[in-house]
């Protein structure tokens, strides 16, 4: 997760005005949020109604989970898209007020960090996944970051970036053996649940995502992968529907779902099934997927 934010904040524009912006960015996250949200809500709850049918239904249950947040179960994934919603637009208001400086940036967005980070402790949960957002925001931030104040995006992979890979790693191992020593160590966007450090949980967030970037940039380019990644919105929103399907598949036929090579084998399904999904879904659902703006 903390590599999405990230690269979310690496590709980050204001796109002129905030009328614009938000236009953009409802058109690239919200759009397809609700689209899925209730596509993927009312269908799976009539489905559990033929399987239970004494169940009885509050019309409120059917959209809103016991911590405030809009009822995603049945395509867990989708939260992502409204949380990175609200990111950016606390971003563009941080990014407004500081005039684009980068010290009064990194500034609001840590204490944006801490606050989101503790109420996590403090049990509270706000609406529409603004906690997750507000503790996310540091790693959006360090993507802006990277793009502006580096030269990470415009030069090709050297020799010297093997140190940054080793650095990356080794924090990244460190954070791991500090955990090591805790029974819970459950990260949860979702829910904004932590059970790690403040420290571990944004110097193990930004070394793994580094180390991905390092290795990708001395990969340049997998095809597969590249192109997965560019549609990676379709995925997001489809393979939690998929891996619904295959599991009830193979509850169906009694086959054992903690099995390793059973979870290989419907990840492995799954890419394959993303393929044709990308193909068709950016053709003739390209304002559900991105592609084209709806609202102009």
């Amino acid at each position: 997760m903390p590599l999405y934010y990230f690269l979310s904040g690496i590709f980050f524009k204001t796109y002129g005005n905030f009328v614009l912006f938000f236009k953009k960015k409802a058109n690239k996250l919200l759009l397809p949020f609700f689209v899925f949200f209730i596509f993927s809500i009312i269908p799976l709850h009539l489905y559990l109604d033929f399987l239970l049918p004494n169940r009885e239904i509050n019309i409120q249950d059917l959209f809103m989970s016991d911590h405030g947040r809009l009822y995603h179960r049945y395509n867990g994934a989708i939260w992502f898209l409204i949380s990175l919603f609200f990111s950016n637009l606390f971003f563009y208001v941080i990014y407004t007020l500081s005039k684009g400086q980068s010290l009064p940036i990194v500034i609001a967005s840590s204490i944006c960090g801490i606050i989101g980070y503790f109420l996590n402790y403090a049990d509270k949960y706000l609406p529409l996944w603004f906690d997750t957002s507000l503790t996310t925001l540091p790693f959006f931030v360090m993507g802006y970051i990277t793009r502006h104040n580096t030269k990470f995006i415009s030069t090709n992979f050297c020799r010297k970036d093997y140190l940054f890979i080793s650095i990356s790693l080794l924090s990244l191992l460190g954070v791991l053996l500090i955990n090591k020593t805790t029974n819970n160590q459950l990260i949860d966007f979702d829910l904004n649940r932590y059970n790690v450090g403040l420290a571990c949980l944004y110097i193990g967030g930004l070394s793994g995502t580094y180390l991905i970037l390092f290795i990708s940039k001395k990969l340049n380019k997998v095809l597969l992968v590249s192109y997965i990644g560019r549609y990676s919105i379709v995925v997001l929103c489809t393979h939690i529907l998929y891996i619904f399907i295959l599991r009830n598949i193979l509850y169906h036929f009694s086959i054992p779902q903690d099995n390793g090579f059973i979870n290989t084998s419907v990840f492995i399904i799954i890419i394959l099934l993303s393929i044709p999904t990308i193909k068709y879904g950016i053709k003739y659902l390209p304002t559900i997927f991105s592609q084209n703006d709806l609202w102009k």
